[in-house]
């Protein structure tokens, strides 16, 4: 653990430090009588940071990050992920997620070793500093629970979107998807004769229509795009069922504290 700041054991409050030293306030209103200074805040070194411990989740999995911050001002939170530890033991070439309180639709990440920053800013939101900065404490949590909603019997001319490229709504409580396993269901064209005919051969073969569908997740929404293997690759709506799997969205609070959405 490290940080810019000192650890106050009186009230177990994590503070920014002083710019000042005691030299500066020789000379001043005070004077040399140390006895007449009763507080001293002095200018705060900011923003105040403190780091967590690396976190070490066992393998390399999306994962949603939570953060739990007490602090007298609202608190921004950077978060580091990585695939890899460098041998001093930080994370090696980690990527970050920075976020600030009354923060919406925060996204789920990829990694094994995770690790909290906790920032105190100079203002908060309304641009008022507090007398004191301070941390008083701070815990993160990593879940990897998902989320799973099942469409059964599902027509994708009913969804939004063109023939062949389909929008899949998701419930609300997804913000990052895991997996979508989706699998068409089979057609087949029933033969035609014409009325009246009894002709051999006038009539039309049965065609099956073969349905293969691909998954764009990095678009919003997600988009199926369906192909007909038998028409030459011709986009085509068809009958599926599809399973999604994914974990809930994330959002901050008033505080900085990164918690999942309702």
């Amino acid at each position: 653990m490290a940080g810019n700041g000192y650890f106050d054991s009186t009230s177990g409050v994590y503070r920014a430090k002083s710019v000042e030293t005691w030299d500066d306030f020789q000379g001043s209103s005070a004077g040399d009588d140390w006895d007449s200074i009763t507080t001293w805040h002095g200018t705060p070194v900011l923003p105040l940071e403190f780091e967590g411990d690396v976190i070490d989740y066992g393998k390399s999995t999306v994962l949603n990050y939570l953060v739990d911050v007490v602090a007298n001002a609202p608190a921004n939170v950077e978060v580091r992920y990585g695939e890899s530890l460098q041998s001093a033991g930080g994370i090696e070439n980690y990527q970050t997620v920075s976020t600030t309180p009354n923060q919406t639709n925060i996204l789920a990440k990829k990694g094994r070793y995770w690790q909290f920053v906790i920032q105190i800013p100079e203002t908060d939101s309304a641009g008022s500093a507090p007398d004191e900065y301070g941390l008083t404490s701070f815990s993160g949590e990593l879940k990897g629970e998902v989320n799973i909603q099942s469409n059964t019997d599902l027509d994708t001319s009913t969804l939004s979107g063109t023939v062949g490229q389909r929008q899949l709504e998701l419930g609300t409580e997804f913000g990052t998807v895991s997996s979508i396993v989706a699998t068409a269901h089979s057609e087949v064209a029933s033969p035609y004769v014409a009325s009246g005919y009894v002709a051999d051969g006038y009539f039309v073969e049965p065609v099956d229509k073969v349905p293969v569908i691909t998954v764009d997740k990095s678009s919003t929404p997600i988009v199926l795009n369906i192909y007909d293997t038998n028409a030459s690759g011709a986009k085509v709506d068809c009958v599926l069922d599809a399973v999604i799997t994914g974990l809930r969205a994330m959002q901050t609070n008033t505080a900085g504290s990164i918690v999942e959405a309702d």
